[in-house]
């Protein structure tokens, strides 16, 4: 029977409206949007998982010659999260193939094989290794300068126009261990000539969990550290995805209040 076309009993549908009425003072237009909010959460939950399982495979099967040069640059650059990375890395690797990806020197000439070998892709199995190198690079305490700067570079060689480039840059800006550009990126604080009044931030301190007299660096340093805990893309968040984006949407809106004003 083709579920999607049931409907359901009419006594049912009455009892389903009338005990969530009932239970939260909510009328039946409440509970309809109600549903359809956790309908669409569910599918959206269910994209998510079918797109990591996806990437997974992706990665399992691909010759790990065209992985392993660039992942080993990036194991350089935070020697200190290499327990973390370990770990991370047994999703797609044998075991006995992860010391080799931090301990084998790699050539420049394997390195830029690597490049040519994803520049070749399509556009989605491009974008699911390269959000994959991102996760990779958040482990531990988040991204450095140096990571940062050579991730947007390996997107630029494997030919990403700027609006998916943009994209990654805001996804994972939170994240930065260093905010260099901040003010650079939202201007200089204070030089709004449309400055919201003190009373309307209030709320936005209050999401990052700062007093309204917080300086500029106790902003950044509050941010970073809600990121750090709660972005969707943290191993240890797999199972509150969702939960994370609606976060992160509340941070990063907050945030960007904040240092424009």
């Amino acid at each position: 029977r083709d579920l999607d076309k049931y409907t359901p009993p009419a006594f049912l549908t009455e009892r389903f409206f009338s005990n969530y009425m009932k239970k939260w003072g909510m009328t039946e237009s409440e509970v309809e949007e109600y549903v359809r909010i956790n309908e669409e959460k569910e599918k959206e939950e269910q994209k998510r998982k079918r797109y990591l399982k996806e990437e997974k495979r992706l990665l399992l099967w691909i010759d790990k010659t065209h992985i392993s040069p660039i992942i080993h640059q990036i194991c350089q650059m935070n020697l200190d999260a290499r327990e973390a990375q370990e770990q991370f890395l047994k999703e797609v690797y044998p075991a006995d193939k992860i010391k080799e990806v931090f301990e084998t020197e790699f050539t420049d000439s394997q390195f830029n094989e690597a490049i040519k070998y994803w520049r070749k892709k399509d556009l989605s199995d491009k974008k699911m290794f390269v959000n994959y190198l991102y996760k990779f690079t958040i482990l531990a305490d988040g991204i450095h300068k140096d990571e940062w700067n050579f991730m947007i570079s390996l997107m630029s060689q494997l030919r990403f126009s700027e609006i998916y480039i943009e994209y990654f840059a805001n996804r994972y800006y939170a994240l930065r261990t260093d905010f260099e550009d901040s003010k650079s990126k939202h201007g200089e604080e204070g030089s709004s000539t449309t400055q919201q009044s003190d009373t309307n931030l209030d709320s936005y301190y209050s999401i990052l969990g700062v007093s309204s007299d917080a300086s500029y660096e106790e902003v950044r340093k509050a941010y970073h550290s809600l990121a750090l805990t709660h972005h969707p893309d943290l191993p240890k968040n797999a199972g509150r995805i969702q939960e994370c984006e609606d976060l992160m949407i509340k941070f990063n809106e907050a945030y960007n209040k904040i240092i424009k004003n």
